[in-house]
């Protein structure tokens, strides 16, 4: 039975991760059948962490807290929840975890080029890998910053890097041509405003390939095997994302796709907005894709 008497308090975010600081927000709203003498936060590398951990001072009464934590090891998951007390007990809020990562590349490849994917007929067509909220919850607020891929073809093929989001990825939230591109290797592209992920939403990040001639395999891919629909997206204008794998499933591979990600501390967290006049939306079209690699056309 809940007890009256024990504050109110909620864990509202955590943010300004790095590898070994991060900042949290709670909230008392309400003080319960006394006063509280003391709020704060209580953080672990198990779930549910109590005054019994590491726990912090961060005044009393009503009212939004904060505090950072420093010290925190690298490379660890943490959990945190905001506490407050008064003479009946303690009330703790909701659990939060974070991940104190550096900056790293995120992607589905081993890292080496295998083979290239064309259309078979030529044309234009996206690429995309896909991440999941649940994959993203330790990275709310970071930065893509950079892309990394491996184009088997130059001119007359032209690439851009875009990043969509939503359920099924049909939200196009940034776009940006790639002024140089030097075939058969690997090629990064910094990004010039640096994306925010929110983790409440996938994110499709890939590149638009433009001009493909027939016969051509402009997508660089590794030797696999997928991860089917989040390593191997592929689509066309007006079509949904499908997999490439079960499109043609000798073509079981991943794209040479890889993002950079980092979390900066201090930096403001900007929203994104979605481009309206996105020049190959995403839509209901489901013409088949007609697709293969170098290596199928030479058999």
């Amino acid at each position: 039975m809940e007890n009256i008497n024990l504050p109110v308090v909620a864990t509202l975010q955590v943010f300004n991760i790095t590898e070994t600081e991060a900042t949290c927000s709670g909230n008392v709203t309400n003080q319960g059948g006394s006063n509280v003498t003391v709020r704060g936060f209580c953080i672990g590398q198990q779930h549910n962490p109590t005054i019994n951990d590491v726990t912090s001072e961060n005044g009393s009464g009503l009212g939004e807290f904060i505090h950072q934590f420093s010290g925190l090891a690298p490379g660890n998951t943490y959990y945190v929840r905001a506490y407050a007390e008064n003479s009946y007990g303690v009330a703790y809020g909701g659990e939060i975890n974070f991940f104190t990562g550096g900056p790293k590349w995120l992607h589905y490849d081993n890292g080496e080029n295998h083979d290239g994917i064309g259309l078979n007929e030529g044309g234009d067509f996206d690429v995309a890998i896909k991440f999941n909220p649940a994959q993203l919850q330790g990275y709310d607020g970071w930065k893509v910053t950079k892309f990394r891929f491996f184009p088997r073809s130059g001119l007359p093929t032209t690439y851009s890097i875009e990043i969509y989001t939503g359920p099924d990825g049909t939200n196009l939230e940034y776009l940006q041509d790639v002024l140089f591109v030097t075939a058969n290797e690997w090629n990064e592209v910094v990004l010039d405003d640096p994306f925010t992920i929110d983790a409440s939403h996938a994110l499709y990040p890939g590149y638009w390939v433009q001009e493909q001639s027939p016969g051509d395999f402009p997508a660089g891919v590794d030797e696999g095997p997928a991860f089917t629909g989040q390593g191997d997206l592929i689509s066309t204008d007006g079509a949904p994302w499908q997999a490439l794998s079960i499109i043609n499933p000798a073509l079981d591979f991943n794209w040479n796709l890889q993002i950079f990600i980092s979390n900066a501390s201090g930096e403001e967290k900007l929203l994104n907005t979605v481009i309206k006049d996105d020049p190959h939306q995403k839509g209901e079209n489901t013409k088949p894709l007609q697709v293969s690699s170098s290596n199928q056309s030479n058999r």
